[in-house]
């Protein structure tokens, strides 16, 4: 079960972003690999993240409210013309 910080999320989450939450007693983290939209309750953005665990061949995943992540830090993705989204490369 995700519980929510008493903090909420003012800026919308994108995909790429670093987030942190509670999720079962502990504090997870892990990488927002798509944004569902405005459809968690009462209009709230949803989230799909994938959690950061020891075994990289161990891919969990989980939909996330944006209003129950603690924090985040916005990646260097950009979005083309045609909406896909790539890495901004620093040279």
């Amino acid at each position: 079960m995700v519980t929510c910080y008493p903090k909420q999320v003012m800026r919308k989450l994108r995909v790429g972003d670093r987030v942190r939450f509670r999720f079962g007693g502990r504090v997870a983290t892990g990488d927002v690999i798509e944004d569902r939209g405005q459809i968690a309750s009462k209009g709230g953005q949803l989230v799909r993240v994938k959690l950061e665990t020891a075994d990289p061949d161990d891919a969990n995943e989980i939909e996330v409210a944006a209003r129950d992540v603690a924090s985040f830090e916005h990646s260097d993705t950009k979005r083309t013309r045609r909406g896909a989204l790539r890495l901004a490369t620093s040279h």
